[in-house]
């Protein structure tokens, strides 16, 4: 009988043996289903991120490059304003004595007329530099007339186009200087006109 009983314990034994093993591989099946199902959600996650999050992704970065703009057209203005001159004198375009310095310009679609004043701004010890302009307002006007023929009235009414004018202008003047003059010119940089003021623009 105690022999018998040994084989059954022996058998018993056995049977749990088999019985734990067969429980080791179904644990391990489930984890397998579980990441398996995991690896789905996570690429329908990706899936609904392409189609769903990435346009609002590319919108968002298409604002963030417009704000981007903006910052660096206020960088420019603020540059400019930097730019000015310490001891300031004001170059008047045209003399005052001319229609009050003013300007009257048609415009390209022939049915308006521009009336605008402006002065360049420079150190008020650069004499030479003044003079200089003084001597060629033949040419500035010509250059003024010319520039703003080939307007319309809606280009001359945006701030954008009024801050691109300014710049225009100062490059404009800065180019009339030649080599030999700036070669013994003594002022501050290479660039007389520090700053062009619109101080009167108005539409007809």
């Amino acid at each position: 009988m105690a022999k018998a009983a040994k084989m059954d314990f022996d058998r018993g034994g056995k049977m749990a043996e088999e019985e734990s093993e067969g429980g080791g591989g179904g644990g391990k099946k489930i984890i397998i289903i579980i990441i398996v199902v995991l690896l789905l959600l996570g690429g329908g996650g990706a899936a609904a991120w392409f189609l769903l999050l990435a346009p609002e992704e590319t919108a968002a970065t298409k604002e963030n490059a417009a704000q981007e703009e903006l910052l660096e057209e206020e960088r420019e203005r603020a540059s400019n304003v930097l730019e000015k001159a310490k001891n300031p004198v004001y170059f008047p375009f045209k003399e005052a004595k001319l229609d009050g310095g003013d300007y009257i310009i048609s415009l390209m679609d022939g049915k308006h007329f521009l009336r605008v004043k402006m002065v360049a701004e420079m150190e008020m010890d650069e004499e030479s530099a003044y003079k200089y302009l003084e001597d060629r307002r033949a040419l500035i006007d010509d250059m003024i007339i010319t520039y703003f023929a080939t307007m319309d009235s809606g280009t001359v009414q945006s701030p954008a186009s009024i801050d691109r004018i300014k710049k225009q202008m100062k490059k404009k003047l800065n180019a009339l200087y030649d080599q030999e003059f700036l070669s013994e010119y003594g002022g501050k940089g290479k660039n007389p006109v520090k700053r062009v003021l619109i101080t009167k623009i108005i539409l007809n």
